[in-house]
């Protein structure tokens, strides 16, 4: 029997509390889908018209995250880059591409160490902390690099993001706007999950990749950060990003583990 209520997390104008929430009733063509884990992101959401199946082996905590971050980790490159899909592979015989991901090691980035990163198949690795580090990519890249990703799109970032594309210019896929571009040779494109809500056929277009992925390659999920009591500690989860201490790891939270 499906219940009327459950606990939930509830942004009021005070800050997050944890209630009891009506349970919604589906409409027509809609389904009811219980929720075993959820994930924390700045904005979560799940395009309408189409569904992700999760990799074999995949526990439910890890499957939760397979929502904003998966998806638009596949728009930046194809949508905002202008990239060839998995779908559309590039020829063997052309020219090397170089592609930076800037915050590799975010929800985004991936999918901290260096260790992680290289582990999931990158080329060069540098510490964005590194105040030398826009010189040290522009020499690894031979002041060549036109296509790049800044999985964090926020602070200091936005100028040294930019900073690192070749004297030709390029292109620059961001994830949150308004974004401080400083360079009028360089094109920031705004990739979101969150626009495939507007967009059903290609939020399933993306989605159905997404599934495709999973099945077909050795995608790694995100290491887990559990929260403790369930729903019931969104409030403190919130609190560890604001703080930055988050790098990594998904912040996940177990809906059974909230108290009565």
């Amino acid at each position: 029997m499906v219940p009327t209520k459950q606990r939930a997390a509830i942004y009021t104008e005070s800050g997050v509390a944890f209630a009891l929430a009506d349970v919604p009733k589906p409409g027509p063509g809609q389904i009811l889908v219980k929720v075993v884990a959820a994930v924390q992101n700045p904005v979560g959401s799940i395009p309408r018209g189409g569904r992700q199946n999760a990799a074999d082996g995949w526990s439910f905590e890890e499957a939760a995250q397979l929502g904003i971050a998966a998806l638009t980790g596949l728009q930046m490159p194809h949508q905002s880059l202008g990239l060839p899909s998995p779908n559309e592979p590039e020829s063997e015989s052309g020219p090397r591409r170089d592609i930076l991901n800037w915050g590799g090691a975010s929800s985004v980035g991936q999918y901290a160490n260096f260790d992680l990163v290289r582990g999931l198949g990158a080329d060069e690795v540098f510490d964005y902390r590194d105040e030398n580090v826009v010189e040290k990519i522009r020499v690894a890249t031979g002041n060549a690099l036109k296509s790049a990703i800044d999985a964090v799109s926020e602070g200091k970032m936005m100028q040294r993001v930019p900073a690192v594309i070749g004297d030709k210019g390029g292109r620059l896929a961001i994830p949150n706007i308004p974004y401080e571009n400083t360079r009028p040779d360089v094109t920031a494109s705004f990739s979101l999950a969150w626009n495939l809500l507007k967009l059903e056929s290609k939020g399933k277009w993306y989605a159905d990749l997404l599934t495709k992925i999973l099945a077909t390659t050795n995608v790694k999920p995100n290491a887990l950060l559990i929260q403790p009591n369930g729903l019931a500690g969104v409030k403190d989860g919130l609190q560890y990003i604001a703080e930055g201490k988050v790098s990594g790891q998904k912040i996940t939270y177990r809906i059974a583990d909230a108290p009565e």
